[in-house]
């Protein structure tokens, strides 16, 4: 009978240090407010059937690299929408920008491409389209 005193009375204390140890942590949490705001809309689209992208490109220093791009197949609804495209080649994501949709395609210009970038180093690309 002692016995179950001495454990039940072990049970209590446990139990009490570890409620004792969770106030003791929270009273050192600081909690600072913000704005939390949800909703939903629905996004339709303006291409079905995605679009085509291909690389313009050029051998130098004894390989291929991608000095350009386009974006082709392109739904008529999309025309004077805006688009952006991500390359990712490697570690480095370089994005090109552009409203200049028109006739189912976008060319952004060299500038806007940016430096060349290796071609077997090219491992995705996104296209994104707001119209």
């Amino acid at each position: 009978m002692a016995s179950t005193r001495r454990k039940s009375a072990a049970i209590a204390l446990a139990v009490v240090g570890i409620a004792g140890l969770s106030l003791a942590s929270a009273a050192q949490l600081t909690v600072n407010t913000s704005t939390l705001q949800a909703g939903k809309v629905a996004v339709g689209k303006c291409d079905d059937n995605g679009v085509k992208v291909d690389y313009t490109s050029a051998f130098a220093a004894g390989s291929y690299n991608a000095t350009g791009l386009s974006v082709t197949d392109i739904a008529a609804a999309c025309d004077g929408g805006t688009i952006k495209v991500t390359v990712i080649a490697g570690g480095t994501t370089r994005e090109v920008t552009g409203t200049s949709i028109s006739g189912g395609t976008f060319t952004p210009t060299a500038a806007a491409f940016g430096a060349a970038i290796p071609a077997d180093a090219i491992t995705d690309v996104a296209v994104v389209i707001t119209k």
